[in-house]
C-alpha cells in the first residue's frame, strides 16, 4: 500500500497499461481513512460491470500440471471461487510466483539487454536468463557468460522520471548543468546513469541507476525522505548484490542506499553506461 495516487491506466509510447485490483484499492482507502467519493465508487461499479460482460473476458478452467503466465501491465485476471478436499490425494495445490526480469521491461530502454550484451548471467536475455551468482569471483564480480558492453553495476529504483516531468524538478541535480535544460524534456531522464552508494553486510560498493522498478513509481521514497511504499524497494544487479554479499540464498537482507556525485575508482568504474533513455527503441 502507497500513500501516492497510482492510474489505472496508462500510456506511454502508443501502449496501454492497466493496473486493477478493486480489492486492493477498497484495504488501501480504508487504511488510510479515505472514503471513496460517489464518482469513484460509480466509476469501479462501472469497470467490474463491462469487464464481466461476456465480449470482454474468457473463461476457462486451470487443470492439474498446467502454467498459466500473466502480464499484470496488460491482462487483468480473476478466478471463480472453488472447492477443496482434506484428502490430500485431492487437495487444491496452486504455485503463484511474481516474476521481475528487467529484460522484459524497462522503464527508460526497450532493448536493454542487447545495449548490455545479452542476459546477465546464464541462457537467453528475458524468463530463460538464470542466476549466475555463485559462479561470480572477486574482485569484480563480473558476468560469468558474457563481457558486458554496459555498467555491470546498476540498479532499480521505484520511480520513473519520465512520467512525472513536474516531479522531478525535486531531484537534487534537477538544476545543475546538463539536466537544468532537460527538465521538460520527455525523453531525457534525470535518474538514468546516476550514481549511487549500496550498502550491505560486506561493506559498500557503487552502481548506476538503470531501470525504474522494482514496483509502483515511490517518489517520496526515491526523491525525497519517506519510507517505501513497498518492498523490495531496490533491484540489484548481480555484480552489485555479490559486491555487498548477497547470495542467491539470501532472504530478509537489509540493503541502504544513497546518490552520489561521483564513486571512488573500483570494479563499477571499468565500464560506464553512457546512453540516455531509449524506451521507444528510436534512439541512436
Amino acid at each position: 500500500m502507497t500513500p501516492f495516487r497510482i492510474p489505472v491506466f496508462a500510456v506511454r509510447n502508443g501502449q496501454v497499461s492497466v493496473r486493477y485490483a478493486r480489492a486492493g484499492f477498497v484495504a488501501g482507502h480504508h487504511e488510510l481513512g479515505i472514503p471513496f467519493s460517489d464518482k469513484e465508487v460509480e466509476a469501479i461499479d462501472l469497470f467490474d460491470e463491462i469487464a464481466r460482460e461476456p465480449g470482454n473476458h474468457i473463461t476457462f478452467p486451470l487443470e492439474a500440471g498446467d502454467l498459466n503466465v500473466i502480464n499484470n501491465y496488460v491482462v487483468m485476471h480473476a478466478r471463480k471461487a472453488f472447492e477443496d478436499y482434506d484428502e490430500p490425494a485431492r487437495k487444491r495445490r496452486l504455485l503463484r510466483i511474481w516474476l521481475d526480469e528487467q529484460s522484459l521491461r524497462s522503464g527508460w530502454d526497450r532493448d536493454w539487454a542487447a545495449h548490455f550484451g545479452g542476459c546477465d548471467g546464464y541462457g537467453s536475455a528475458g524468463v530463460t536468463c538464470r542466476s549466475d551468482l555463485a559462479g561470480r569471483t572477486s574482485p569484480d564480480w563480473s558476468p560469468v557468460a558474457l563481457v558486458p558492453k554496459e555498467n555491470p553495476y546498476y540498479v532499480g529504483l521505484p520511480y520513473n522520471d519520465l512520467d512525472d516531468l513536474a516531479g522531478r524538478a525535486a531531484s537534487p541535480w534537477a538544476h545543475d548543468p546538463g539536466y537544468a535544460q532537460h527538465l521538460a524534456d520527455p525523453a531525457f531522464s534525470l535518474l538514468k546513469n546516476r550514481w549511487v552508494q549500496v550498502t550491505g553486510s560486506t561493506g559498500s560498493c557503487y552502481a548506476q541507476v538503470e531501470d525504474t522498478g522494482p514496483g509502483p513509481s515511490d517518489a517520496g521514497y526515491v526523491l525525497g525522505a519517506a519510507r517505501p511504499g513497498h518492498t523490495p524497494a531496490i533491484n540489484l544487479s548481480p555484480a552489485v548484490a555479490r559486491c555487498i554479499g548477497v547470495t542467491d540464498a539470501a532472504t530478509g537482507i537489509r540493503v541502504d542506499w544513497a546518490f552520489v556525485d561521483r564513486p571512488p575508482t573500483g570494479p563499477w568504474t571499468a565500464v560506464l553506461t553512457t546512453r540516455q533513455s531509449d524506451p521507444d527503441g528510436r534512439r541512436r
